[in-house]
């Protein structure tokens, strides 16, 4: 025999079904998304006649301690108007760069210590990146990087390709520094 307790708790959840079940018969009324504004993602510039790529001038000072090779950034905007530009990606600096020596006339590609946040692995949207603007004629310092040196590798010449986001696209560079095998490794 049920009691009136039972009852009424049966009959509430009877009640409750049955009308989720009335509305999943009924056909639903699509909403468009309302989507937020999304700052677009860099493209490589494409040049129109008469329009400049930003000026940036970028420098490089990199030194080789112990097992890793711990390179500086400095992006210098030498244009006349402000640039936009990523100085983030998460935890780790803004300016994509990859490292490559020559062992054996073979290149070999330095591969980059990541340090990143706990939670940017774990993120379904990865890192987010931080713009920031950059005035003209002023310089911003990014770092440090720091790639794994190969165990018996020689210290030597490095070559440095990088990809810099800006508002107006990508600006791509390469550089080639001369390691010093003193103690400290200071480029020459």
């Amino acid at each position: 025999m049920a009691t009136r307790r039972s009852f009424t708790l049966g009959s509430l959840v009877l009640a409750l079904t049955g009308a989720q079940t009335a509305r999943a018969r009924e056909p639903q009324q699509l909403k468009p998304q309302q989507l937020k504004p999304q700052r677009r993602q860099p493209q490589p510039i494409q040049l129109q006649e008469g329009s400049q790529p930003p000026e940036l001038k970028i420098a490089l000072d990199a030194r080789h301690k112990g097992s890793h090779l711990v390179v500086e950034l400095g992006v210098e905007n030498l244009g006349p108007a402000p640039v936009e530009l990523v100085v983030r990606w998460g935890s780790r600096p803004g300016v994509t760069l990859a490292a490559q020596i020559e062992v054996a006339g073979e290149p070999l590609e330095l591969a980059a210590v990541l340090e990143g946040d706990r939670r940017e692995f774990i993120s379904r949207l990865g890192p987010i990146p931080e713009w920031a603007p950059l005035a003209a004629g002023k310089s911003l310092k990014m770092g440090p990087y720091r790639f794994s040196w190969p165990d018996g590798v020689p210290v030597g010449e490095v070559r440095f390709t990088g990809r810099v986001s800006c508002d107006s696209g990508e600006v791509t560079f390469e550089r080639r520094i001369v390691l010093d095998d003193r103690p400290g490794g200071v480029r020459t």
